[in-house]
């Protein structure tokens, strides 16, 4: 799902770009919004304002994300199964 999400913001990032023809800055900056690193090549102020509002929404992505794994590593999963083990009293001398 991530990869789906970073391919598309990459994609989003190079259309909505007019002057930028580096797409290795492009996807750093997607990577890092989607990774939640907020590591900048300092390229974000100069960002168009389509591509600085798909900028903030692939953090939002990543930090929804994150939040989302940390919850279910929490929550007790609920144990569906379909088996029973066998059961008997055994008298061992």
């Amino acid at each position: 799902m991530s990869l789906i999400i970073l391919f598309v913001s990459i994609f989003l990032f190079v259309v909505a770009g007019t002057y930028f023809t580096i797409i290795i800055s492009l996807t750093f900056e997607a990577v890092s919004a989607l990774s939640t690193v907020r590591i900048s090549l300092n390229l974000t102020p100069l960002l168009q304002r389509k591509q600085q509002i798909g900028y903030s929404r692939t953090d939002v992505c990543g930090t929804r994300g994150t939040y989302h794994h940390d919850a279910l590593g929490i929550v007790k999963q609920k144990k569906n199964t379909k088996y029973k083990y066998p059961s008997d009293n055994i008298i061992i001398n």
